[in-house]
């Protein structure tokens, strides 16, 4: 039989040519048929927060399991949800009232435009139904979320996408020293567009597949003010950056604002289980708690009981375990040994990033996707590089400074064996 699988986002010419076929998985390592060890340098697409073969997240499934093992919430609920929803939100200081659940990140970001839309809608502003997304941005791949794409080439081949969408500028050196350069012309691309039109507008706290580009607080913060001054929602996307990648179990939280809506995905379950959902605040949600408005809108396993008792786990050892100060703890050690990188190398322009989520910026004589089969050859693992030439760097949460060295160790073996061959 010829391989049956067609995979995502993945050229399969050549993944055929020599397919990578993982059989175990044991800490932050995993290993293929022949046992030979690599180390996933995008934790399983960002998610794999706690490392694999946690036994305590593994056995809350199978419990959860023995007790109810699907129901959907449509009409009714089942107690992992209700248990969940009180952990997570009784962690967040009342900042947010409700959690809408998701199978995942795309679909997280289509509950939230269609929220956003229904807001305005019973607040008596239906002609608010555009939103306003950054150049660079990632948000997903459902036809929805492809409507506040900032990365050109996913849209590629699937023809027209929803329209009510605009994107604004945003360059990979923005930074902590020239945030203010950017502000003006943010808040002019948003009017430009008729703001009694504008519903939402969705940010990363940091960008992510587009080239880990952290974005200032004092941005965000202004940015939170305009919404406010001009009745538009703002959504802060943190599949990514959500339960410890920054440091806090939330960006937001270090940022100093609460946006309207969060939405998650990710490691809410350490990758564990599919799981998304959307925070939601008082201000949005209670509108939707009495009388007859009712969001037609919802999908079978969002908030699979599964699911959330591996997000309820993930969360108790997130705390227990210490994970977040482990994070703060190592973040500025993590970022001085990848700073080493851009010291010894002129093939790398430069590294950015915070927390346990970095990516090195190579010049752009080099594609970064050329480093693959090294990295691969010295058990390194990154899917594709990140757009603008960027290869990040986005290891389990639970790694140590030991766990650093040695992929900055081997990063470095990696490089200067590709300038070798070249």
């Amino acid at each position: 039989m010829s391989y049956p699988v067609w995979h995502p986002f993945t050229n399969m010419g050549e993944f055929l040519e020599d397919p990578l076929i993982l059989t175990k998985g044991e800490g932050i390592n995993l290993y293929d048929e022949q046992g030979n060890c690599y180390l996933d340098l995008n934790a399983c697409l960002w998610s794999l927060s706690l490392g694999y073969g946690r036994e305590d997240i593994i056995e809350a499934m199978m419990d959860q399991a023995k007790k109810i093992a699907c129901l959907p919430l449509f009409g009714r609920s089942h107690q992992a949800a209700v248990d969940y929803a009180e952990k997570l939100l009784g962690y967040l200081n009342g900042d947010f009232s409700k959690i809408f659940y998701t199978s995942g990140g795309s679909e997280a970001i289509e509950t939230a435009l269609k929220i956003s839309r229904a807001y305005h809608c019973v607040t008596g502003n239906p002609q608010k139904t555009q939103v306003g997304h950054f150049s660079n941005s990632y948000h997903g791949v459902s036809l929805g979320a492809l409507s506040i794409m900032g990365i050109p080439s996913i849209r590629k081949n699937v023809g027209p996408v929803p329209t009510d969408s605009f994107e604004i500028p945003m360059s990979y050196d923005i930074s902590q020293e020239n945030w203010e350069d950017y502000v003006e012309k943010i808040e002019q691309c948003i009017l430009a567009q008729d703001v009694k039109t504008v519903a939402a507008i969705v940010i990363e706290p940091v960008i992510a597949a587009g080239g880990i580009i952290p974005i200032p607080s004092q941005l965000i913060r202004r940015l939170k003010q305009f919404c406010i001054t001009h009745n538009i929602l703002l959504i802060l996307d943190e599949i990514v950056t959500g339960y410890g990648r920054t440091g806090y179990l939330f960006a937001y939280q270090e940022i100093g604002i609460v946006p309207d809506l969060i939405t998650v995905a990710k490691a809410i379950t350490s990758g564990y289980a599919p799981l998304g959902g959307v925070l939601v605040t008082a201000k949005i949600a209670d509108l939707f708690m009495t009388g007859d408005v009712t969001l037609n809108h919802g999908f079978t396993h969002g908030g699979h009981p599964i699911a959330c008792a591996a997000a309820s786990k993930t969360l108790d050892i997130l705390h227990s375990e210490g994970i977040l100060n482990h994070i703060q703890d190592n973040t500025d050690y993590f970022s001085q040994q990848m700073q080493t990188l851009d010291d010894e190398f002129e093939i790398v322009e430069q590294v950015k990033g915070c927390g346990y989520m970095y990516g090195v910026k190579l010049v752009d004589q080099h594609d970064a996707a050329n480093l693959a089969p090294f990295a691969r050859k010295y058990g390194l693992l990154f899917r594709r590089p990140a757009e603008n030439n960027v290869i990040p760097v986005v290891p389990p949460l639970v790694s140590t400074r030991q766990d650093i060295d040695n992929i900055v160790t081997r990063l470095r073996t990696i490089i200067t064996e590709y300038l070798l061959a070249i």
